[in-house]
């Protein structure tokens, strides 16, 4: 699973169920099952084998 997923320590959030980060400024899709509380302090992104 070598390089299927990366951590971002800083300068994350999250606005109209996408995922901000520096990287990627226009935001990455995701599902969140539960609210969030309070503000993220960092992010993990990951693939799924099937490119998910």
């Amino acid at each position: 699973m070598y390089g299927r997923s990366f951590k971002i320590p800083q300068n994350v959030s999250v606005q109209d169920s996408k995922l901000v980060i520096p990287k990627f400024k226009e935001g990455i899709r995701l599902n969140l099952h539960r609210a969030l509380e309070g503000e993220p302090l960092f992010a993990t992104v990951s693939k799924s084998t099937t490119g998910k």
